[in-house]
């Protein structure tokens, strides 16, 4: 019985390792890569299939690598049954029957299948797709049964469903290919930088991108003309807001473009709410992608942003989506910015326009400021950490990052000045 214990504690080790590595290779491929390694081989066409069956392999492979190691350590209990006696010795038994079996399983079914998986994920997984797709159509049932409580789970942790799950792991299979040829020099800075812009569209708000009623400027519906061309030439936009009271009441678009056929019309009838466009309106909630397509649609440049109340929290733009890929844009009459949003004045110093998104400016100065839902630029993350609106020259410590406002007025700040200070020993971990 002992000998026969043995063989198959055997076979089950190597087997669980072969489904350990297989698990952990299921989890960590590269799409790219494996896509390569087939077609290299002739079989690209197995490639989509495949993937279809993947989180099948990944529920059956983790299954048969769990069953097995149960297995592995039934017989280590059974080869150590005639080595200790009955009664005072069975605890002992149990005690070095499971320090054997942690042993064998640390050694077959985590550190060597992961390392496998870690160096050799694609081409393990090409070498054995066969075993893998009989193993798929053997415990297709035993798949069946355990995907019932799959809903249930998800429900509980309230985790995505698994289409969301796909788009992500796309997403992240995507920008991990980029990065690859980026090290390869096939792909320069500046592509992977528009690549992600193009792929984070998805996942980007108006609300995010857009400049905000702070800093929108329009006119008054009841303007005369001749208050329309002064706010024209002094504002400078081909699109303002036109708004009655306030912008929270704002009924309509100019165009500068429509208002050609008033020059020279000095002292005629005019009336603005009769040359304004309808204005489109967005909530600030609206992904980024699928406002440039009912842009497209709609054969228009411009939307005013709706906060959750209804009133306006900001304009929105082609041309701010256009930089969410290609970077800033700047047109040959808007004024070159003397103050550029970062300005680096020194290693690890930089003067930052408060408006800056906080993983932008961890992003270009390689910060670990905290990101939340309760702000989303530096000035935000100011205001909430102080816990009121700084005057200038005031600063604080946050980590090893000292903050000081250099230009602000009343309500809110412009500019900040940035310092990455040398690491404390006796930093106590919040800075503060």
């Amino acid at each position: 019985m002992n000998q026969v214990a043995l063989w198959i504690a055997m076979g089950a080790t190597i087997a669980g390792c072969y489904f350990a590595a297989c698990s952990a290779a299921l989890r960590s491929f590269s799409r790219s890569k494996l896509s390569d390694l087939l077609e290299e081989s002739g079989k690209s066409q197995k490639l989509e299939p495949f993937l279809e069956r993947t989180s099948e392999l990944v529920l059956i492979t983790s299954t048969m690598r769990v069953g097995l190691n149960l297995l592995v350590l039934l017989c280590i209990l059974s080869l150590f049954e005639s080595v200790f006696e009955a009664g005072e010795q069975q605890l002992l038994k149990y005690v070095v029957s499971f320090a054997v079996a942690a042993l064998v399983i640390s050694v077959f079914a985590v550190a060597i299948p992961v390392s496998m998986a870690r160096y050799q994920a694609e081409r393990l997984l090409v070498r054995t797709m066969p075993l893998l797709n009989i193993s798929v159509a053997v415990f297709r049932p035993l798949a069946s049964l355990l995907y019932l409580f799959d809903p249930i789970v998800r429900r509980i942790s309230g985790g995505q469903t698994s289409l969301s799950s796909s788009d992500e792991l796309l997403t992240e299979e995507i920008l991990s290919v980029v990065e690859d040829h980026e090290e390869d020099a096939a792909v320069d800075e500046d592509q992977k930088d528009m690549l992600e812009g193009v792929i984070e569209l998805r996942s980007t708000t108006a609300g995010q991108i857009m400049t905000p009623r702070t800093d929108v400027k329009g006119i008054e519906s009841d303007a005369s003309l001749e208050q329309v061309k002064d706010a024209i030439i002094t504002l400078g936009h081909s699109r303002i807001p036109v708004f009655h009271d306030n912008l929270d009441g704002i009924v309509g678009m100019l165009y500068a473009k429509d208002m050609i056929k008033f020059l020279g019309q000095n002292g005629q009838p005019f009336d603005l709410k009769q040359v304004i466009r309808d204005a489109f309106m967005v909530p600030e909630s609206k992904a980024v992608g699928d406002l440039l397509g009912e842009f497209k649609a709609r054969k228009i440049h411009i939307a005013v942003v709706l906060d959750e109340y209804g009133g306006t929290a900001g304009l929105v733009t082609i041309e701010d989506i256009l930089e969410e890929i290609v970077g800033e844009i700047q047109d040959e009459y808007e004024p070159v910015k003397d103050n550029p949003s970062i300005r680096k004045l020194d290693d690890g110093v930089a003067e930052v326009d408060a408006r800056v998104y906080v993983d932008d400016l961890n992003d270009e100065m390689r910060l670990k400021l905290p990101e939340d839902d309760g702000y989303d630029t530096v000035g935000g993350f100011v205001f909430s950490t102080l816990g009121h609106i700084p005057a200038v020259d005031e600063s604080f410590e946050f980590d090893n990052i000292r903050i000081t406002v250099t230009d602000a007025e009343r309500t809110r700040v412009n500019r900040v000045r940035v310092e990455v200070l040398a690491a404390s020993s006796g930093d106590d971990g919040n800075g503060r």
